[in-house]
């Protein structure tokens, strides 16, 4: 009876080995909304699931009407009713360049050699501020294209969020606060409640947000009773911030897990007898208010939160005249340090060569609390000696406890430039007055000398000298050399990318808001690095242009400021407006065209 038994064993653990060779290939595509404002993000997740366990990437169709970020991935393998099940999840924010209807292509993956597709998903945008977009409460689900058509799937079966009595699994979100100022933090916790134990490896998919933005603060697991029975409890800690006025949603949150069949528990969970389950929360609906008018000070950034702080400090109090020395003002406080504006550079008057002011922030967590720092640094120039004083900086920001904004002040800085080093220094004679002649000396000399070009031979002088010539020979060499490249193949017209500044030059100058100024530097990026930026991050254009680590970290550095400034208002009117942005994303090209050359 025994051999019987194991042979038996034997025989369904083979068929349920060969049913998982046989399990099917699902791969698709769901956005949040299907109609959204010009100025609104739709988020795109592509779902996977098959009995391959090996990690997929997913190939990207041609999206000229959408600029589309990679955010994150999922990945979750279990052993269901004794197949291999993997589901893979990944998840995108695509951002409308035009307003219109347009479409988002079939996504394609490659699994055991056959392609699978997602159906195409169309949406419509309207122009800021219509009115007319009305995003959509449900979630679209369009069902996967494969090339070769698999049998249909049993989706799981859902749980209700907030079951009766002590169910054996269920989850819980909550918020600290249903209404809030614009950047103010709101605590989110989501809580996983687990009365028996799992079978592998629980797959969690995070809540989809629209209108806020996020910070993890920590997760963590303990045990909690509730009405008797006790949970081992997973919690997740998350700070939000809404960057609309209006109403943001938080989504669902959901875990899908699997359990053994109770009956006879080690039996069915070496066949692989379980029951594919999912518990998901309750929307949360956050109503966000705009800051107000009233009372705004001057110096207000976009900072909101508590206990801000500004310091001012230099890298050299003594520097020479003529030489240059770094500003550093750091501000640090309690808040989304990501919303705060660049501020604008001191006003040293006619004394100081000021250049562009460069900006940095970090960001952490202390008890709960988002907090970090922003530090912009400014490179200035004494232009003769002296005793000088750099002025307090002035800043103010949005205390969401009281309701008001306050201010505080910096420290001013004192400086004690020195002449300038003197180069050939020497006494100048007057015929009028000799006893003159030691008070006066050359401080310095930024000018070269003009040398005679016979100085370098008579031959020299004669080849490189044709008169009123000189332009019509140059124009003759470089014809003759352009065609000879091109006619062995030697230069790709394609190629040529010495457009991409003056594009531009006159992008950035046109740019009245900073998704127009984002939109250029885009553009220029794609240009230079000859593809479309696609799914790739700044980090990958950046290593792809071999570009140096500050001139990496400053393009970083800026385009999340302009990310910030599209999608948050409360920051859009700080000092400069769209003009200093447009000039600083100038600067930041014209660098990379150095370092490319």
């Amino acid at each position: 009876m025994l051999v019987k038994n194991i042979f038996l064993t034997a025989v369904f653990s083979l068929c349920a080995l060969q049913g998982a060779a046989q399990q099917p290939v699902v791969f698709e595509a769901e956005v949040d909304k299907t109609a959204v404002d010009i100025s609104e993000d739709i988020h795109l997740t592509l779902t996977l699931r098959s009995s391959s366990a090996e990690e997929a990437q997913p190939q990207m169709p041609s999206l000229p009407n959408f600029n589309i970020y990679s955010q994150d991935m999922n990945n979750f393998t279990s052993l269901i009713n004794g197949k291999v099940n993997s589901v893979q999840q990944f998840f995108y924010t695509l951002s409308p360049r035009f307003a219109g209807k347009s479409s988002i292509g079939a996504f394609s993956v490659k699994i055991a050699g056959k392609e699978y597709k997602t159906e195409p998903i169309e949406v419509e945008v309207s122009r800021a501020g219509s009115g007319n977009a009305q995003a959509s409460l449900s979630k679209t689900r369009q069902p996967a294209r494969p090339v070769a058509a698999p049998a249909a799937r049993t989706s799981p079966r859902a749980v209700p969020a907030k079951p009766a009595g002590t169910p054996d699994f269920f989850m819980t979100a909550h918020v600290d606060k249903t209404e809030a100022w614009l950047n103010e933090q709101i605590n989110l916790k989501i809580k996983f409640y687990q009365g028996l134990t799992l079978l592998g490896n629980p797959q969690y998919a995070r809540p989809q947000m629209d209108g806020l933005v996020f910070e993890e603060i920590k997760s963590n697991q303990q045990f909690e009773t509730v009405e008797g029975r006790k949970y081992s409890v997973t919690e997740f800690d998350i700070a939000l911030f809404g960057i609309i006025a209006g109403e943001a949603t938080v989504g669902p949150a959901y875990i899908d897990y699997a359990v053994a069949n109770m009956m006879n528990r080690t039996l069915d969970m070496f066949m692989g007898v379980v029951d594919a389950q999912r518990v998901a929360t309750e929307p949360q609906k956050i109503k966000i208010k705009p800051l107000p008018k009233e009372g705004r000070t001057a110096g207000f950034y976009g900072a909101v939160g508590a206990d801000y702080a500004v310091k001012s400090s230099v890298d050299n109090a003594a520097p020479r005249a003529g030489e240059p020395f770094t500003l550093t003002t750091e501000i640090t406080g309690k808040g989304n340090m990501r919303a705060i504006g660049d501020m604008p550079a001191p006003d040293m008057g006619a004394g100081f060569r000021v250049y562009e002011t460069t900006s940095s922030f970090t960001a952490g967590v202390k008890d709960g609390v988002v907090n970090g720092s922003k530090i912009y640094k400014t490179i200035l120039v004494p232009r003769a000696s002296g005793k000088f004083k750099i002025p307090a900086a002035q800043f103010s920001y949005f205390d969401t406890a009281a309701g008001l904004y306050r201010s505080v002040r910096g420290n001013a800085v004192e400086l004690d430039a020195a002449p300038a080093a003197a180069q050939e220094s020497r006494a100048v004679s007057f015929a009028s007055g000799a006893e003159n002649a030691s008070k006066i000396e050359r401080i310095n000399s930024d000018i070269a000398y003009i040398k005679d070009i016979a100085a370098r031979g008579p031959p020299l002088a004669r080849i490189a000298d044709f008169g009123v010539y000189n332009y019509a020979v140059f124009a003759l060499v470089l014809a003759a050399l352009f065609e000879l490249l091109k006619t062995r193949g030697g230069i790709n017209l394609r190629g040529l990318r010495g457009g991409a500044l003056s594009a531009a030059k006159k992008a950035l100058g046109r740019a009245k808001n900073a998704g127009e100024i984002s939109q250029a530097l885009s553009d220029y990026l794609c240009a230079k690095q000859g593809a479309p930026i696609g799914i790739n991050t700044i980090s990958d254009i950046a290593a792809n242009l071999k570009l140096s680590r500050q001139t990496r970290k400053e393009l970083e550095e800026i385009w999340q400021s302009l990310e910030m400034q599209k999608y948050a208002p409360s920051a859009a009117g700080t000092a400069g407006g769209a003009s200093q942005y447009a000039a600083k994303t100038l600067a930041l090209i014209r660098r990379i065209e150095k370092e490319r050359k």
